[in-house]
């Protein structure tokens, strides 16, 4: 079943967000390879409690920790480590399944 994993940047985390969509998402995106299908980055709205919310799409629920199980110890403390570079605060993390999806398209 489809997933999808999120982590939320709380309001006061001063997000550097050129940093964070340019620089850290792009290499842990790599460094989650071949679990990591793709990611929609959204800034949150002024009655959001997030300032910045990263939604990742997985084939299944569990591709999340087996990505973060395939990094080295080096890889998984410089991922922790760079959040300094665009983040004053760290995010909370979950993981949902998908249950359905849809669009608006008209058929002609």
């Amino acid at each position: 079943m489809p997933a999808v994993a999120f982590a939320a940047y709380p309001k006061g985390a001063q997000m550097n967000l050129e940093y964070y969509q340019t620089k850290h998402v792009p290499w842990v995106f790599g460094l989650w390879q071949p679990y990591a299908k793709a990611y929609r980055l959204l800034q949150g709205g002024a009655d959001s409690p997030y300032e910045v919310i990263i939604e990742i799409d997985l084939d299944h629920a569990d591709d999340l920790a087996k990505a973060n199980a395939q990094l080295t110890p080096e890889q998984a403390q410089a991922m922790q480590d760079d959040l300094a570079n665009y983040s004053q605060k760290p995010p909370v993390f979950w993981v949902t399944d998908v249950v359905k999806t849809g669009s608006n398209s008209s058929t002609a």
